[in-house]
């Protein structure tokens, strides 16, 4: 890439972001710009654990950045990654993020419907 897209690409095939202690502004919009099924399905995430940071703070601070993040939280299939490197703390709290084509709403469900994008910036 040679301009900086602030995370809003959209993807049409499998592709895998590696993001690690990303901004959940940058990954909040890459949900955006994907949100539809025949998008979500082919986005791989390693990146910050969605379950600990829907933990992490209340609802209604985590909506100011976040809020695709927690909207897409029970269709994620989050596999945490192990933290097994030399020094810990350093990547804790990385998982694999997908979302399989059969966990996703009906395209004419709601979710099918790309909201209101407040514009997140770094």
């Amino acid at each position: 890439m040679t301009e900086n897209c602030e995370a809003k690409y959209a993807v049409d095939e499998r592709t895998l972001f590696y993001l690690p202690h990303c901004p959940n502004c940058l990954t909040n919009n890459l949900l955006w710009s994907n949100w539809r099924p025949q998008q979500m399905k082919n986005l791989v995430l390693i990146n910050n654990s969605f379950e600990s940071l829907s933990l992490s703070k209340p609802e209604r601070w985590l909506r100011l950045d976040s809020g695709y993040i927690l909207d897409i939280l029970p269709y994620a299939k989050e596999f945490q990654l192990e933290d097994d490197y030399e020094t810990h703390n350093v990547f804790n709290d990385l998982s694999v993020h997908v979302f399989p084509l059969t966990s996703l709403p009906a395209e004419k469900d709601s979710f099918g419907r790309k909201k209101k994008h407040q514009h997140t910036k770094m």
